[in-house]
């Protein structure tokens, strides 16, 4: 089955990019990470970089369809 890159509206705390990442890339079944501290990294990113990391997400945010679209 082909990955599909989407966002995840139900486990969501802005707009469910984050999630969607996660799942995707199965954080947590390759490397054990769990979505919370994931979500703490993106944000110390977004921190650190400034602009790159917070347009990126805005700009997936608005292309990225749902989970529930897909499914």
């Amino acid at each position: 089955m082909k990955k599909k890159l989407y966002k995840d509206k139900s486990r969501k705390e802005l707009s469910g990019v984050i999630a969607g990442l996660y799942d995707y890339f199965d954080l947590y079944g390759n490397y054990g990470w769990k979505l919370e501290n994931v979500r703490w990294v993106i944000v110390i990113l977004a921190i650190v970089t400034n602009l790159p990391f917070l347009t990126t997400y805005i700009i997936l945010a608005l292309l990225l369809p749902d989970k529930s679209e897909i499914s």
